[in-house]
């Protein structure tokens, strides 16, 4: 491309160039001298060497002023004939016109030169005196020849000391920051875009700086160094970065205690899993509830509630176990991750350091809790044993941790499935029953959430009264039976009845009662079932006969039926339901003292508040003894 006048030629490689008019110019200049031989042969013989002299300025025009500078050579040209011709007639010899012209036109095509390169060396050093960027220009021996406005300013008062000296001369401190022009110098390479960081006059500096080599006609190689100050860009970065990492923090952190939220457990729940069946570890889920800690915000209000949420947050750190994850899942329900546990006495054996070193932490108004200390229940379930899915073992913990609270609170229990421990005895019973019966309960389980697990545990109660009775195990596998039965009919009840989350009406209440009826006109088609069409159809009969669908009176119950309406009532009793607060363990025996001989059955009743109260008892003795 072709460089016009103010703009300077910074690069070699476009000095070395020639533009279009100059090319044509030559070719002119050769196409004449031919010509002057052929025509002036005798008159160009003693004068070719100033002719060719003469033409050697004359081509600098068009190559440093481009299309002008040829027409102002055509010019010339027609000048020099017409000269030429003339002098033929005065008489003067052409040898010393030509020495005369030529040296006048030399000097004036030198002079126009020089004004050209003044004028862009001096646009040049405008445009950088100006510049946004720090620019100090070196010779090739090092030294500083020249600093601009904004270096004047970041180097500050001492900067003009710098001017002539080398760069071997300068304080280590200064030719530390100016390491890069030494390397440049050393390799004869340009660097681009190097980050330097430095302190001048008590303020830090982020620079992003090329250097760079430049060739000027008679001064020779400079060097350019050309530094962008990116301090603010750099502050604005850390800004941002940090703005980023408090927002994700917001994504994976609960905003109150700062432990991790739902989300993010579940997600490294997920990649435990993932890692475990690979290397075939185990992994322990433990969900944290405190018991009790609604008394403390009512007597101290949600914000003193929250402050001691912080605290016990801050306290579960400090025992959490190495590589482990804690979260805060809501409320006041904590829960750890433990991947590649050992055994589960170790998971048991932390879930006791758990509650003892919660009962150790002292706050102001702890007296109102019970006993004065903060106690908590615990539920743990395993991998591989209680599940596969990362959901799965979520709700086995969400399971055992409800079987603790049950049971007096501040106790720990591991999930149990007798559904899963049936499934293990299925060459005793039938494989097709047990398939079935986990078909029934997933699906009952869709359409009603407080049914979830209350089939489970409505089995475990019964099947605990009847070891207590002393029945037969064919009996007693034939009540756990029953009571994972009892509730099929609620298939055919609407699923916004089940799910309703205030008081049925009366004729939603209606509707409810008629499904044992319901569940014994599905099952009783198929003749495998029989024996157990008495618990899905009865287990709403009352002993004083006030029940439903038949009315049946004390005896006319069958044994087994009443043992499954006391595990089925009491689970009901100490279940949370949407429009009520489950009982605790004592109103609920209350309540079952008080229903006997009316709703169930006085006898039977005596030996299942036996039972429970075993139960705590075995619960109080194991906290009191870890």
């Amino acid at each position: 491309m072709e460089k016009r006048s103010g703009k300077l030629i910074t690069k070699p490689k476009d000095q070395m160039g020639f533009p279009l008019s100059a090319k044509i110019v030559f070719l002119i200049n050769v196409i004449f001298t031919i010509a002057a031989f052929i025509l002036f042969p005798t008159r160009l013989g003693d004068e070719l060497p100033l002719w060719v002299f003469l033409l050697i300025p004359m081509f600098l025009l068009p190559l440093y002023l481009g299309w002008s500078g040829f027409w102002l050579y055509v010019g010339y040209l027609i000048v020099v004939y017409v000269a030429a011709h003339l002098s033929g007639i005065l008489g003067v010899e052409f040898h010393t016109f030509l020495e005369m012209f030529s040296l006048t036109s030399g000097a004036f095509t030198y002079l126009l030169y020089l004004e050209k390169y003044r004028q862009n060396y001096l646009y040049f050093f405008k445009t950088v005196a100006q510049s946004p960027n720090v620019v100090i220009i070196f010779d090739e021996k090092g030294n500083i020849i020249y600093l601009n406005k904004k270096a004047m300013e970041v180097i500050g008062p001492e900067a003009e000391k710098y001017l002539n000296e080398n760069l071997n001369n300068l304080s280590h401190a200064v030719l530390r920051r100016l390491e890069v022009v030494r390397k440049a110098l050393a390799t004869g390479s340009p660097i681009m875009n190097e980050t330097i960081n430095i302190k001048l006059n008590g303020k830090k500096y982020s620079f992003l700086v090329d250097v760079q080599f430049y060739d000027f006609p008679g001064k020779g190689r400079e060097l350019f160094l050309i530094a962008r100050d990116i301090t603010r860009m750099i502050e604005l970065e850390e800004k941002l970065k940090a703005t980023i990492a408090e927002l994700e923090g917001m994504v994976v952190k609960d905003p109150l205690t700062k432990l991790y939220n739902y989300s993010y457990l579940m997600e490294q729940l997920e990649v435990s899993l993932k890692f475990a069946e690979k290397y075939g570890n185990k992994i322990a889920l433990i969900l944290l509830d405190l018991d009790e800690f609604g008394r403390y915000n009512d007597a101290f209000g949600i914000k003193a509630g929250d402050e001691l949420l912080c605290v016990i947050a801050e306290k579960l750190k400090e025992i959490k176990p190495h590589r482990s994850f804690l979260a805060r899942l809501g409320g006041d329900e904590f829960a750890f991750l433990i991947p590649d546990y050992n055994n589960i006495e170790e998971a048991f054996s932390f879930a006791e350091k758990v509650q003892k070193f919660l009962s150790e932490i002292d706050f102001p108004g702890r007296e109102v809790f019970p006993k004065g200390v903060v106690a908590a229940s615990l539920g743990i379930a395993f991998y591989p044993e209680n599940g596969k899915t990362a959901e799965e073992l979520m709700n086995k913990a969400r399971d055992a941790l409800y079987q603790a609270k049950q049971f007096g609170k501040n106790i720990t229990r591991s999930y149990f499935s007798v559904l899963e421990e049936l499934s293990r005895k299925s060459g005793v019973v039938n494989e097709e029953i047990i398939v079935s019966l986990k078909t029934i309960i997933s699906i009952i389980n869709s359409r009603d959430k407080y049914t979830y697990g209350h089939t489970e545990r409505v089995a475990e109660y019964a099947e605990a009264l009847a070891l207590e009775l002393g029945l037969p195990a064919e009996k007693v596998e034939e009540i756990k039976l029953g009571a994972f039965f009892h509730d099929v009919g609620k298939i055919e009840i609407p699923g916004e009845v089940l799910r309703k989350k205030t008081p049925l009406t009366g004729e939603e209440w209606e509707l409810l009662k008629q499904h044992p009826v319901f569940g014994v006109e599905l099952i009783q088609p198929l003749k495998i079932y029989d024996k157990y069409l008495p618990y899905i159809l009865y287990h709403h009969e009352r002993y004083d006969g006030k029940g439903y669908p038949y009315g049946l009176k004390g005896e006319e119950i069958p044994l087994g039926v009443r043992i499954l309406t006391l595990a089925d009532s009491f689970d009901a009793m100490t279940t949370d339901r949407p429009y009520k607060k489950g009982k605790t363990l004592d109103e609920a025996i209350e309540e079952l003292q008080r229903c006997a001989g009316t709703q169930f059955d006085p006898e039977l009743t005596k030996v299942f508040i036996k039972y429970l109260k075993r139960e705590r008892l075995l619960g109080d003795h194991a906290r009191q003894t870890g």
